[in-house]
């Protein structure tokens, strides 16, 4: 991390600027922090900056996450019910298969490219 709060576009916490970027979204989204309190703790002086985050407001963060490349295909929704309860609303969240399994090969076709070359490197090294 250099502390500038600018996305590093090639490193592992992309579109977030380091694992600490990541880390305080990753809290913020997970409890459920309301967007008034986050932006009120984002506001307080230096600490942006001294964090590094690359958001100026819980706003930005959502697009950070929203800008994360989806991995196993689209989600999709469909709201059933059931003949016993008309009334009652069911969502079905859910991904299509064929997209789950191509994420799944392309990943696991990265994942052996990235094991074999970093094996290569480390026995280059001699370690």
């Amino acid at each position: 991390m250099d502390g500038s709060g600018q996305p590093d576009l090639e490193g592992l916490y992309h579109p977030f600027a380091s694992k600490l970027d990541w880390d305080v979204a990753q809290w913020m989204v997970g409890e459920g922090i309301g967007h008034g309190s986050f932006n009120r703790l984002l506001q307080i002086e230096g600490l942006r900056e001294r964090l590094g985050l690359s958001y100026k407001h819980a706003v930005g963060l959502h697009e950070r996450v929203d800008a994360i490349p989806r991995r196993a295909g689209q989600w999709y929704d469909k709201h059933i019910t059931f003949p016993d309860r008309p009334d009652e609303v069911f969502i079905l969240r859910h991904r299509d298969i064929l997209e789950c399994v191509d994420a799944l090969i392309y990943g696991a076709k990265a994942m052996s490219y990235q094991h074999t070359h970093t094996h290569q490197t480390l026995s280059s090294w001699g370690i």
